[in-house]
């Protein structure tokens, strides 16, 4: 069943995120893939087809209205699929790495 507060057409009404914020290229229907739905929240993949740059844009409805948020992104719509339903870092993820890096010779690993 459908929130009342998202509207029946969104996706032909809705022009947030309707062109790339880069280069201003008007993006078509068909360059949004889907990412995931929950609720009254989408997060859309889409790729400017101009300027190759790829974003990531989440559009949610609440009783105030429609909102998106968008970020520019480097990730594919896989690895975005994939990245998005990963584990969070953890604190000792981080302290991991931190405790691999002063014990790596990063000159040797890059040939230097």
């Amino acid at each position: 069943m459908q929130n009342s507060a998202w509207p029946q057409s969104w996706p032909d009404n809705l022009k947030i995120a309707a062109a790339c914020p880069l280069c201003g290229n008007k993006f078509k229907r068909l360059e949004a893939k889907t990412v995931e739905e929950h609720g009254n929240s989408h997060l859309f993949f889409l790729h400017c087809q101009k300027c190759q740059h790829s974003l990531l844009n989440l559009i949610f409805s609440h009783p105030a209205g429609v909102g998106s948020m968008s970020l520019v992104t480097d990730l594919s719509f896989d690895d975005a699929v994939k990245f998005h339903g990963a584990q969070p870092l953890t604190i000792d993820d981080v302290l991991a790495a931190h405790l691999w890096l002063e014990r790596v010779d990063l000159g040797a690993l890059n040939g230097v």
